[in-house]
């Protein structure tokens, strides 16, 4: 990102690389040659449109800024629920060590998912 644009223009590049491009086409042309991919379409002209690329989806500016919207809620509730869960772990956690320091046991005890597990 040199000109701080997100999106690149190559009508400048295409101009300078015209001659040769067409000396290609025609020297390919005259060989009997297979111009680019058959099984693909190719063109080199640039399509002014006021779409915007949002998750490999062409869609309006609007439409694109309202899914960075969902997207940035979705990580947050996500974050908060994440944030909720290890504090529920972390209070299982001291809950079971304060109830198995109450109970003197000679062996220690090992702990799953904040439960104290009993040694075999």
């Amino acid at each position: 990102m040199l000109t701080g644009e997100s999106e690149v223009c190559i009508k400048a590049l295409m101009t300078y690389f015209i001659p040769v491009l067409n000396w290609l086409v025609t020297d390919n042309m005259q060989q009997g040659d297979i111009l680019g991919w058959p099984d693909f379409s190719c063109s080199f002209e640039e399509k002014d449109t006021d779409k915007v690329t949002f998750l490999n989806l062409k869609l309006d500016p609007n439409q694109a800024k309202f899914g960075y919207w969902v997207l940035l809620a979705l990580g947050f509730v996500m974050s908060l629920v994440v944030l909720g869960l290890a504090c529920r772990l972390h209070s299982l956690e001291k809950q079971s060590l304060t109830q198995d320091t109450e109970i003197f046991s000679p062996l220690p005890n090992a702990y799953f998912l904040g439960i104290a597990m009993e040694p075999h």
